[in-house]
């Protein structure tokens, strides 16, 4: 796999990793476990109007694509890592780390200065059809408040870096341990 393509790749799974590892360790309240109850279908119904029932189901969806595509890169990234050899293995490693840790530091950065802007974005590229506006009064946003996706898009950006940096330290402790075996 060209090495520009498996970068890419990569750093997106690393993304997606960070994400299901953040929402795993997400400090939930009651209605919130509903919701998530709700969106891996172990429950049928959740007290939401129309448009809020809707922008859920969209969620449901978009949360299964998520888990789609991470399966599919996961394969696609092992099966290609696994048919390099090691010293192209440890370019890789270093490569999608230092690209993860700086889109991470990029989106950081943009979220830190704007985050209506970036949230605004996030929505509009998964939920086209705009149903994901609320009056701030709305059920939905009482149980979803902005701070809420503050603290998790801030626990995945230190998630995914920490990968990123654990990346970054495998290749060097590989040159480390290739130069001391020279001598």
């Amino acid at each position: 796999m060209n090495k520009y393509l498996f970068t890419i790749l990569a750093t997106v799974l690393l993304f997606l990793v960070a994400y299901k590892v953040t929402a795993i360790f997400a400090d939930y309240t009651y209605n919130q476990e509903q919701d998530l109850a709700y969106l891996e279908s172990k429950i049928d119904f959740i007290n939401y109007s129309g448009n809020e029932l809707s922008h859920m189901q969209d969620v449901r969806r978009v949360l299964f694509g998520v888990d789609v595509v991470l399966y599919i890169l996961l394969f696609i990234i092992t099966f290609s890592f696994t048919r390099t050899h090691v010293k192209e293995q440890m370019i890789l490693l270093k490569r999608t780390g230092i690209s993860t840790f700086l889109l991470s530091i990029l989106i950081g950065i943009f979220s830190l200065f704007s985050f209506d802007t970036f949230f605004t974005y996030f929505h509009n590229i998964f939920f086209p059809q705009g149903n994901w506006q609320f009056a701030s009064s709305s059920i939905i946003l009482q149980t979803w408040p902005t701070h809420f996706f503050i603290a998790f898009s801030i626990n995945m950006l230190i998630t995914v870096s920490i990968l990123a940096t654990f990346l970054m330290s495998t290749y060097l402790m590989y040159r480390y341990a290739i130069s001391n075996s020279r001598d």
